[in-house]
């Protein structure tokens, strides 16, 4: 067994990084973002918001008890 392993060509080690890829996208939304006709669009091409979309990515307004 240890024969046949000496003979298989293995691949080296660059030869499996060399189209080894890694990206890392952030991007840290605020209320401004909100309002961008751009971002809005590719939150929808990705399926993220609905073509009904309102204008309001969160409500806010039941979020704390407010005593009047």
């Amino acid at each position: 067994m240890f024969l046949i392993l000496q003979k298989v060509a293995l691949p080296t080690a660059s030869s499996l990084v060399k189209k080894l890829e890694l990206s890392v996208h952030y991007y840290d939304l605020n209320l401004e973002d909100t309002k961008s006709k751009e971002l809005i669009d590719w939150f929808k091409e990705k399926e993220l918001l609905t073509e009904e979309y309102n204008g309001e990515l969160a409500n806010f307004k039941n979020a704390y008890k407010v005593e009047k």
